[in-house]
C-alpha cells in the first residue's frame, strides 16, 4: 500500500484544487449513501476510503446530520499527525465504513 501524500498549500494548481475538492466531494457523499450508515454509526471517512491518496480525514458531527452539506458543521482535517498522549488502552466500538459488519 502506498503511503498518502501531503496536502499542499497555496495548491499547485487549479488542477489539484479541484481533485481536492472532488475528494472532499466524494468523502461526504460515501458517508450519505451507505443505505443509512452515517445516520447510526459512521463518524469518519478517510480519503483512501474513497481512493484518493492524500492525508485527509472528514469527521462527522451527527448533531448536524440534517444539515450534512453544510460543511462548516463537520471537521475536515488535513495532513494529520498522530502524537501519543499516554501508554493506556481506552478499547471502544467504532463504526468503520471499511468493515461496516
Amino acid at each position: 500500500m502506498e503511503k498518502c501524500k501531503d496536502v499542499t498549500f497555496p495548491f499547485s494548481s487549479q488542477t489539484q484544487q479541484t481533485h481536492i475538492e472532488e475528494c472532499i466531494s466524494d468523502m461526504k457523499n460515501t458517508v450519505l449513501n451507505v443505505e443509512g450508515y452515517f445516520y447510526k454509526n459512521a463518524l469518519a471517512i478517510a480519503a483512501n476510503q474513497v481512493g484518493y491518496n492524500y492525508k485527509m480525514i472528514l469527521i462527522l458531527n451527527p448533531k448536524y446530520k440534517k444539515h450534512f452539506n453544510r460543511l462548516k458543521d463537520h471537521l475536515l482535517i488535513i495532513n494529520p499527525n498522530y502524537t501519543e498522549i499516554t501508554k493506556k488502552t481506552n478499547i471502544k466500538w467504532e463504526g468503520c465504513l471499511s468493515n461496516p459488519e
